[in-house]
């Protein structure tokens, strides 16, 4: 049977990475809104007609699927740190139990 300390490594272990894919969540939307929208800017300001609208609609469906992506990734964050506690709660109850 793993010890607590062990069951609490583990967790930390999950909250960390979770923590990693919310800090990389958190990049792309910087980049979805701040960079991309400035360089989609530049163009518009730069570049004129229909190849101009077209390559505009094409990086706006790119900065909305990238907005996605990282709603996707937060959302797995989530979903990791919300199992690694389950994960860490039943674990110490059973040790708990088994120590009765």
């Amino acid at each position: 049977m793993r010890t607590e300390h062990e069951i609490y490594m583990d967790f930390r272990r999950a909250v960390a990475q979770a923590e990693k894919l919310r800090m990389i969540a958190h990049r792309m939307r910087r980049v979805s809104q701040d960079e991309m929208e400035m360089t989609l800017r530049i163009l518009r300001s730069c570049w004129s007609g229909m190849n101009s609208e077209i390559f505009q609609r094409k990086g706006q469906i790119t900065q909305d699927e990238i907005m996605a992506i990282a709603d996707h990734i937060q959302q797995a964050a989530n979903v990791v740190e919300e199992i690694a506690h389950r994960t860490m709660v039943a674990e110490m109850q059973a040790i708990e139990i088994a120590g009765r």
